[in-house]
């Protein structure tokens, strides 16, 4: 989980604004899915760091290390609806598959 919920302003923050003081439980951000506590994983670490051999990368897990079913997909709307309100983009994943269909008359398209 990249996106968390600032507990006080109610904020939307991802893990990668953060700095290396506010990694575990010091973010104070929140699972927008179950409202449970997150810890940011990595936060705060330098480009080089992200290099280095069997690294997880930046994220958020929960502090009781149990995530619903319901809180990635929670997260990924989240996302969503930040980037689209307050920066008008959105950014969605390359197609995995390409592919033609025809269209009414018969005209690949």
């Amino acid at each position: 989980m990249r996106w968390g919920v600032l507990e006080g302003r109610r904020g939307v923050v991802h893990i990668a604004s953060l700095s290396r003081e506010q990694t575990g439980l010091k973010c104070g951000c929140v699972c927008s899915g179950c409202g449970g506590r997150l810890q940011a994983v990595n936060a705060g670490r330098q480009q080089d760091y992200h290099s280095a051999p069997n690294f997880l990368g930046q994220f958020f897990r929960h502090d009781t290390g149990i995530q619903r079913e319901g809180c990635l997909s929670a997260a990924a709307r989240m996302a969503a609806l930040e980037l689209l309100v307050n920066h008008d983009e959105l950014d969605l994943p390359a197609p995995a598959v390409q592919s033609t269909h025809n269209g009414l008359y018969g005209d690949a398209c």
